[in-house]
């Protein structure tokens, strides 16, 4: 049984390596493109950020000042600069907590100093 060459083992290697780098940044895209859904967990808003809790992990999304808001009642979406969806947050009680949830997003301030906003399971 003859041993396998050293160029013939490079060649296996460089393929396998070729195959993990796509594979890699196929992920990497879509997890760029991917927008966050948030429907349960407890949310922390704050000018330019939402901490996500949803009792596994914790996510933080960043609200740049060219994002786009679209409030649809008892939800919100956002928007990036180049309108990419990048989150959309449900399950608020009414449209006053979303109302304020995109405010203090935009840095807006309020008459409230603290407001507490559980969202509701679906």
């Amino acid at each position: 049984m003859a041993l396998p060459s050293p160029l013939m083992a490079n060649h296996q290697l460089m393929g396998a390596s070729f195959v993990f780098n796509r594979m890699r940044q196929n992920q990497q895209r879509q997890q760029q493109t991917s927008a966050k859904l948030i429907s349960t967990g407890v949310i922390d808003v704050r000018a330019g950020m939402i901490s996500h809790n949803n009792g596994i992990k914790q996510d933080r999304i960043m609200v740049q000042t060219t994002d786009t808001f679209e409030n649809h009642g008892t939800s919100l979406t956002i928007f990036d600069g180049n309108r990419q969806k990048k989150c959309h947050l449900s399950g608020f009680e009414n449209a006053k907590e979303v109302a304020v949830t995109q405010q203090v997003l935009q840095g807006k301030s309020l008459t409230k100093r603290n407001a507490n906003i559980k969202m509701q399971s679906t």
